[in-house]
């Protein structure tokens, strides 16, 4: 990824701004706020397993996030938590994603490794997330990992051992531990569609899946078995199950969006490349009966941006965000569908170049905007 970097000193320039831009930004008062709220009442009541907010249970996150919080803020004190928790736990995954976007596509696509960095560099909405405080960046990047080890295994079959299987089955349970069921569900998925596509799904034996599961079930169990010895545990495990799991992807009580939610806003929220990604999704879908024709790359980027983008949509519980960990199957996708469109269309390079040339104008008129914002929309 730095040999790629190198080469674009206006990426490298974008790169190190958004390394400061966090030190322009001041926590927003509806989730940000409320994350440095938890680690304070962790800090004061010592409660490491169970959560609170404002003196409630707080059972809507698993607590591997608040955890690393609370140890920025015990190394840098309070002053700077919130600056660096945004570049440790979110810019520096942001990071990593890409890293191991690049070294999949070592794999798979090894001369589009430009290409791709310049695709996602050039999205404001996944820079802007970059440095935003949530934990949907660091379940992205554990999901991001088992997958690219999936890749590597596929692809080094005689090197598959007990350890490299460890780490793998360990970042899926990390994931989990981030955020959520997802940070499980969406990997497996994944891997599961594209070895269905390759016609290939006894892989799953080289990957010891049933004692993967096992070591899955024992890090479950010895969770909740911490939990139930805490205080309010068995009714954290309560809400932690039910409310909070199966509640969002049923009947959500929050954030509850129509099925069509996230095709609306996917023109702004993977601006410039929405329309792209919008007309490789129907393609492939309605061309479905021709998968053995596909690359193995074109069936990697429909596993990882198609059928999980579907099962988010059936999800009750709808946020722009949830769609970061398919972000990468998005813009793998859509540099399938550019280099395909612009074999006809040759005027579509002339257009993106110009979009991007506005976009690298607008990152860097951002600490002006947030200097602006904090001054006078701050209160």
């Amino acid at each position: 990824m730095l040999r790629e970097l190198k080469k674009n000193k206006i990426l490298i320039a974008i790169l190190v701004l958004f390394l400061i831009l966090p030190f322009f930004r001041i926590p927003d008062l509806r989730n940000e706020m409320k994350y440095l709220d938890i680690v304070q009442e962790i800090v004061d009541k010592k409660s490491y397993w169970v959560l609170y907010y404002q003196g409630e249970l707080y059972p809507d996150k698993p607590p591997l996030y608040f955890w690393l919080l609370t140890v920025i803020y015990k190394i840098f004190g309070e002053d700077l938590l919130f600056p660096l928790s945004l570049i440790f736990l979110s810019y520096l995954p942001f990071l990593s994603i890409l890293g191991l976007a690049c070294w999949q596509l070592n794999y798979l696509k090894k001369e589009w490794r430009d290409k791709f960095l310049l695709y996602s560099f050039t999205i404001p909405y996944l820079m802007g997330i970059s440095i935003f405080l949530r934990m949907d960046m660091l379940m992205a990047f554990f999901i991001t990992l088992s997958l690219s080890l999936f890749i590597y295994f596929y692809f080094n079959q005689s090197k598959i051992n007990n350890i490299k299987l460890f780490f793998l089955y360990l970042s899926i349970f990390l994931g989990i531990f981030t955020k959520g069921a997802l940070g499980g569900i969406l990997p497996i998925l994944i891997i599961y569609i594209f070895l269905y596509l390759e016609n290939n799904l006894k892989f799953f034996n080289m990957l010891h899946w049933k004692r993967g599961l096992k070591f899955l079930l024992f890090c479950f169990l010895l969770w909740f078995f911490i939990l139930s010895l805490q205080s309010d545990g068995i009714k954290y495990i309560y809400f932690l199950l039910g409310k909070q799991t199966i509640g969002r992807a049923y009947n959500s009580y929050s954030h509850a969006r129509p099925f069509y939610y996230y095709f609306i806003y996917l023109p702004l929220t993977f601006f410039p490349y929405g329309i792209l990604y919008i007309y490789g999704f129907f393609k492939y879908l309605i061309n479905l009966e021709k998968r053995k024709t596909w690359t193995l790359f074109e069936k990697w980027a429909f596993s990882w941006s198609i059928p999980p983008f579907i099962l988010l949509s059936i999800i009750s519980g709808k946020l722009q965000i949830y769609l970061l960990p398919l972000y990468i199957g998005m813009i793998f996708l859509s540099l399938i569908v550019r280099e395909k469109l612009i074999k006809k269309y040759k005027f579509i390079i002339l257009v993106e170049k110009k979009i991007q040339k506005c976009i690298y104008i607008l990152y860097f008129f951002l600490p002006i905007g947030l200097l602006i914002h904090n001054n006078y929309f701050v209160q």
